[in-house]
């Protein structure tokens, strides 16, 4: 069996009715938005994705993912590390710390200029194409969960994102109603390189 073809770094992905429905889609939710123009954090999260998908750099994807994340997450100034695992549950789950920590670890080794692979023992260059699919993957889902549920961009303006994070984990889950199925990625990803 041919392994599919990578474009850019990320599995080829076939462009059908529904892909094209759901682009139309969050188009007219991102101009909708655009008029609130009270989301500043989170159009400076769709740039970086934007970004992120047109590099050819590996370093620079997901550097750039991690900040779509990171627009998400809003973390504080001094405990970045520590929330990028945490508030990330609500997105993908309690089970994936183990990954979001490999992730933001590589972020900084690439935000201070080290060597991607610093603090590890084994990580190839196969295990980093994984590594930024995953975070590729997740930024896609933040985006898309959030463009297509109108009811939820209230808790993430500029303005009230602190207060969103502030709400007990069981509120924030009421809010944001879904999870990322981040194993069936894991075992397509595995399927594919």
């Amino acid at each position: 069996m041919l392994k599919p073809e990578f474009v850019n770094g990320t599995p080829f992905r076939r462009i059908d009715r529904t892909v094209i429905d759901d682009a139309i889609q969050n188009y007219l939710a991102l101009i909708q938005l655009s008029s609130l123009k009270k989301h500043s954090r989170i159009f400076r999260g769709i740039n970086y994705f934007l970004d992120g998908i047109t590099t050819d750099d590996w370093k620079n994807k997901l550097h750039n993912y991690v900040r779509v994340i990171e627009a998400f997450i809003n973390p504080e100034i001094g405990n970045t590390q520590k929330q990028f695992k945490s508030r990330t549950e609500l997105f993908i789950g309690p089970s994936f710390h183990s990954i979001m920590e490999k992730i933001y670890a590589i972020r900084s080794n690439i935000e201070h200029v080290h060597e991607i692979q610093r603090g590890f023992d084994n990580l190839n260059a196969t295990q980093f194409q994984k590594l930024i699919i995953i975070t590729q993957s997740i930024s896609r889902y933040l985006l898309n969960f959030f463009l297509n549920n109108k009811n939820i961009w209230n808790y993430f303006e500029d303005s009230t994102i602190d207060e969103f994070w502030k709400l007990s984990p069981e509120k924030r889950m009421e809010i944001w109603s879904d999870n990322f199925d981040i194993n069936s990625l894991l075992e397509e990803i595995d399927k594919l390189i």
